[in-house]
């Protein structure tokens, strides 16, 4: 894609940058990810927080103050917790890819995602410093960055703890599961190598 850049960009480019491509991600929801070793804490967690509830409705209490709301206020967050656990980063990454659409010029990679109604633009500059990965597949992904995390980061941020988690962000950055994931690859290398020095 070349010329004037397209409406919603004229003030996101560079002048003179030009669009190699766009495309969203397939964005399909990964059945075989929600098998899982932390299940094996998961599933046993969730059932006790679920059993806690339902042994806890069952309390008679009389006035002045109901004591069985307080035990299920207290086991409400444990179940959310389990049930976060079970199916949190499956269904967390199947939310950032439907939101995802990505964008590649010959000076940066863009990614673009909105999530529940908050909107996020990431650019990636094409410089020496940037290595591209190709993962084969129908689809693909493309990986050429990665996200740095602590302990320290994630516990100090409790939301980017819990998007992390969930899967929402991820370690590994880049173009995933798009169906021509090859091209784009290549485009990202010559990109990367510079004008006149397209990549073998």
């Amino acid at each position: 894609m070349t010329g004037a850049p397209p409406p919603g960009w004229e003030d996101i480019l560079d002048p003179g940058e030009v669009i190699l491509w766009q495309g969203r991600p397939g964005a399909r929801f990964d059945w075989s990810s929600l098998i899982h070793f932390r299940l094996l804490f998961a599933i046993p967690y969730t059932v006790f927080a679920l059993f806690w509830i339902v042994l806890v409705s069952g309390v008679k209490s009389g006035p002045p103050f109901p004591v069985n709301i307080i035990f299920i206020l207290f086991g409400l967050p444990l179940a959310a917790t389990g049930l976060a656990m079970c199916f949190g980063a499956p269904l967390g990454r199947w939310l950032r890819l439907r939101g995802s659409f990505y964008t590649l010029t010959d000076r940066n990679a863009f990614i673009a995602t909105e999530i529940l109604g908050r909107r996020r633009l990431e650019r990636f500059p094409l410089n020496s410093r940037l290595y591209p990965a190709l993962e084969e597949g129908l689809p693909g992904s493309v990986w050429f960055a990665t996200r740095g995390w602590t302990m320290q980061n994630l516990s100090k941020n409790s939301l980017i703890g819990t998007a992390y988690i969930m899967g929402i962000v991820s370690d590994r950055i880049g173009f995933e599961e798009i169906p021509e994931a090859r091209r784009v690859y290549r485009l990202m290398l010559d990109a990367v190598a510079g004008p006149g020095r397209a990549a073998p």
